[in-house]
């Protein structure tokens, strides 16, 4: 229960305090590390609506060495590679 609780309220704050676009982005880097296909169909078409790109869904495997990526969302994926 206690785990439980703690994903919740991660999860609620993610989605209520990340710009959308950033949020999308962290969600789909994890989607492409646990191959989750689905999820990344979801995600993908709730980046689409904050903004994303094809180029950002094309490059997000190479994004470190990425020009469409900026500073601060590079710094979001590298967090998000550290879970």
């Amino acid at each position: 229960p206690k785990v439980l609780s703690a994903a919740v309220a991660m999860a609620q704050a993610i989605r209520s305090n990340l710009d959308p676009k950033v949020r999308e982005l962290a969600y789909l880097k994890v989607t492409q590390m646990t191959d989750c296909h689905v999820c990344r169909h979801y995600h993908e078409i709730l980046g689409r609506k904050a903004g994303l790109t094809d180029s950002h869904f094309a490059q997000l495997d190479k994004f470190e060495l990425s020009d469409v990526y900026t500073e601060a969302e590079k710094d979001v994926l590298r967090f998000t590679e550290q879970w």
